[in-house]
């Protein structure tokens, strides 16, 4: 039987076993009933070791290597609680940050998720406290929208219901990076939706070998990535009172990383590129009027914008395909002729950020 208000935190471990106590101690610590169940993916290194110190204060299970998704799937299976945060061996989570996420979702019930603040670190200070390095800015609106472009947060800073967890069939198990962002994408597609809670942050480190740190490989995933979503926007009716902006949204995460791998990566960069004419088509075809708050989708046509100032270089049949579609379509946002290369794009997103996030 599930607890209604435990929440079970889900931490996936392979080889940070230098990093898992301070990870196992910050969710110790969280003012919440709370389960914490670390799946052991396989370790060659001392990680069941690093928590024994903590045996009567979690749930340990060990399986052989299979990856992030599935040590993240069959800590659901095991889990008993009503709400579910997945936190990565070497992330942190400061105090009180959970309780803030069940408050948030209270305040939400029609919300299957609730997402907060993240800041970065890499090194501790004398007492063991993180450094803080910068942050990755959460958005204050349509955060439905801005997942039809790139990842928004890492995954402990999202706490989801257990059955919207549960509707969406769990992490896939084919994706070796970026199984996060399909992961709450495909719960979107099935409906949920997201609160943001600008009261809470979590921590994020970064360090050389954490997965994102690997740009090529990166890359590789958020092309991957895109081509989803963009097939969902294609062929179904996902986010029909936002059609457009996460038409607009997609196109522009195509345009950014097909630009990105165009000389590296050119048979996924053409793949791109080919969903991105394949989108701006749609929106002059469809022509679906705005859903949301304005300064989402001025946002977006400014990044498509500035990515086909750079394509128009170094491909230009397809940037001036795309440009003339949404010339036709949305022409206060895409001018034509020089006003369309106009010098003070930089300026107009910098512009937006007092409207795009809460600080």
């Amino acid at each position: 039987m599930k607890r209604p208000s435990l929440v079970s935190i889900i931490i996936p471990a392979y080889n940070y076993a230098h990093f898992l106590p301070f990870t196992l101690k910050s969710a110790i610590r969280q003012d919440v009933d709370r389960e914490i169940i670390v799946v052991d993916d396989g370790s060659t290194d001392n990680t069941q070791a690093a928590c024994e110190p903590f045996a009567d204060q979690i749930t340990f299970m060990r399986q052989e290597n299979k990856g992030l998704s599935a040590a993240r799937n069959r800590g659901i299976e095991a889990a008993g609680g009503s709400f579910l945060v997945f936190l990565d061996s070497d992330d942190l989570l400061p105090p009180r940050v959970l309780s803030s996420q069940l408050r948030r979702l209270e305040e939400q019930p029609d919300c299957g998720l609730a997402v907060c603040r993240s800041e970065f670190f890499a090194d501790v200070d004398a007492a063991g406290e993180p450094l803080p390095q910068g942050e990755w800015r959460l958005f204050r609106d349509d955060l439905d929208v801005h997942l039809c472009h790139f990842n928004i947060a890492p995954p402990h800073a999202f706490m989801t219901r257990r059955e919207t967890v549960e509707a969406a069939g769990g992490f896939d198990t084919g994706l070796k990076a970026c199984e996060d962002h399909d992961f709450w994408f495909r719960l979107t597609q099935g409906g949920s939706r997201l609160a943001a809670n600008h009261r809470a942050h979590v921590l994020y480190r970064r360090h050389p070998d954490s997965m994102s740190r690997n740009a090529a490989r990166q890359h590789a995933h958020d092309a991957m990535l895109h081509q989803r979503i963009a097939n969902a926007l294609l062929h179904g009716g996902h986010l029909p009172d936002a059609r457009l902006e996460g038409l607009v949204a997609c196109l522009a995460g195509c345009l950014l990383t097909g630009s990105r791998l165009i000389i590296s990566q050119p048979d996924a960069a053409n793949a791109l590129l080919r969903s991105a004419c394949q989108l701006a088509s749609r929106i002059h075809q469809e022509s679906p009027h705005p859903g949301r708050v304005p300064h989402t989708l001025k946002y977006f046509a400014l990044r498509i914008r500035r990515s086909l100032i750079g394509l128009a270089q170094e491909r230009p049949a397809e940037a001036s395909e795309i440009a003339a579609h949404l010339q036709l379509a949305l022409p206060s946002h895409f001018p034509a002729g020089n006003a369309a290369l106009a010098p003070d794009i930089e300026a107009a997103l910098s512009g937006l950020d007092t409207v795009l996030y809460r600080d």
